[in-house]
């Protein structure tokens, strides 16, 4: 069946589950016609993530709030499952190859990406911003979310005033012809057979060191 290309949001979840709905709703007053909401979250089963997770159930499955904007979570993964918490340096390159497929699959579909990183751990924001540096083309956007400190306290999953999302700025260069021919002259010339198939399951595919070594059996 023909995909047809979507406009996602994606939000990165920390003990703030308002964070997801007030960007939401900021794009939806900026005339944003949203198709998807993807949450990005470490396991499941403990807290804060477990409540969080609850009330933003409550809002887009129990009470539909966005109608037919379809909700997904998306668990962070490592070797060992989904990952409790992003601290350590491992954390952090299992978070980042598991955010990169996620978005490089979106990618591959044409869709139109709004990356929310206000939520989650600050750690968790700075591989989003490499991951979005790495995949993200003059469609997508990054976003901020700034709330007045009495709808922090609140804790209010909506707002109608004092939400401001901020565009964050990056750099997206387009790749010139001779830029392409060196990179196509170094594939084809002076990577190995081997070489060159690492690299490509590292860019298409995405995959993590353990598995390119699973599946090349190396």
């Amino acid at each position: 069946m023909l995909h047809m290309p979507q406009t996602v949001l994606i939000s990165t979840l920390g003990a703030e589950p308002q964070v997801v709905t007030l960007a939401l709703d900021a794009l939806i007053a900026m005339n944003m016609i949203i198709d998807r909401v993807d949450v990005v979250h470490t396991h499941p089963n403990y807290e804060p993530i477990s409540s969080a997770l609850k009330r933003l159930r409550q809002v887009f499955i129990i009470d539909k709030v966005y109608g037919a904007i379809q909700y997904v979570t998306y668990p962070l993964m490592g070797d060992n499952g989904v990952l409790t918490d992003v601290i350590t340096s491992q954390d952090i390159e299992d978070a980042f190859n598991s955010l990169y497929t996620l978005i490089r699959q979106h990618k591959q579909l044409g869709n139109t990406i709004h990356l929310c990183i206000a939520g989650g751990r600050k750690t968790t924001t700075v591989f989003a911003l490499s991951v979005a540096y790495a995949l993200f083309d003059d469609t997508d956007y990054i976003w901020h979310l700034v709330s007045h400190p009495s709808i922090i306290q609140s804790k209010a999953m909506h707002a109608s005033t004092g939400v401001q999302l901020i565009s964050v700025p990056f750099l997206n260069s387009p790749v010139d012809d001779d830029q392409r021919h060196h990179a196509t002259t170094f594939l084809n010339h002076v990577l190995t057979d081997v070489e060159r198939e690492i690299v490509t399951l590292m860019i298409r595919e995405g995959l993590t060191n353990k598995e390119i070594a699973d599946r090349l059996y190396k």
